[in-house]
This record gives C-alpha cells, sequence and structure tokens, in this order.
C-alpha cells in the first residue's frame, strides 16, 4: 500500500514540475514574441522617417527609436542588408545611412 501511495505522489509532483516548466517556456515565448513585435514597430518608424529624411546618422536613429548605439547600427545594417538604404561613409562621424 505504502509502494502505490509513494508512486502516486512521484506522478503528482513529476506533473507539478512539468506544468510549472511549460509554463516558464510559454513566458518566455510570449516575451520573444512581444520583442520581435517591439522591433517591427521600430523598424516601420525607422522606414517612415527615411521617407521625409533622405539621410540619417546612427546617433539620429539612436535618439529617434531610443536604442543604444549597438541596436541603432543593428538596424541600419538589417535595413541595408535589405537593400533599402545605403551607407556613405566608411567609418567616424561622417557616416551615414541614405534611402536608395
Amino acid at each position: 500500500m505504502q509502494i502505490i501511495i509513494v508512486l502516486f505522489f512521484g506522478i503528482i509532483v513529476g506533473l507539478g514540475i512539468a506544468l510549472l516548466l511549460r509554463t516558464k517556456e510559454d513566458k518566455d515565448m510570449q516575451f520573444v514574441e512581444q520583442l520581435s513585435e517591439k522591433k517591427k514597430k521600430k523598424m516601420q518608424k525607422l522606414l517612415k522617417h527615411f521617407e521625409k529624411n533622405q539621410r540619417l546618422t546612427n546617433d539620429e536613429v539612436e535618439a529617434l527609436l531610443g536604442v543604444s548605439n549597438t541596436t541603432a547600427y543593428r538596424y541600419l545594417e538589417e535595413l541595408e542588408e535589405k537593400g533599402l538604404v545605403r551607407q556613405v561613409g566608411r567609418t567616424g562621424a561622417g557616416v551615414f545611412y541614405e534611402k536608395k
């Protein structure tokens, strides 16, 4: 009888742990989805700004989107890889991006 009780208790505990882990995975996925949605909105804002201003610097993108220097650079690089903008200049303060 004790074996059955221990087995039953083990199954209940195992199911509880599995449910908790699954809930954590669901929360992580929701977080990732929110981030990608947030990124989409920022990219849309950036593209709309490019329509008004034909050229933007990395610093202007930082200020416009409220992101770090590195994130602004990644966004601009991604747009460049997609052929939507092109980089003018190689390095330093003189670098800007213009809409193609």
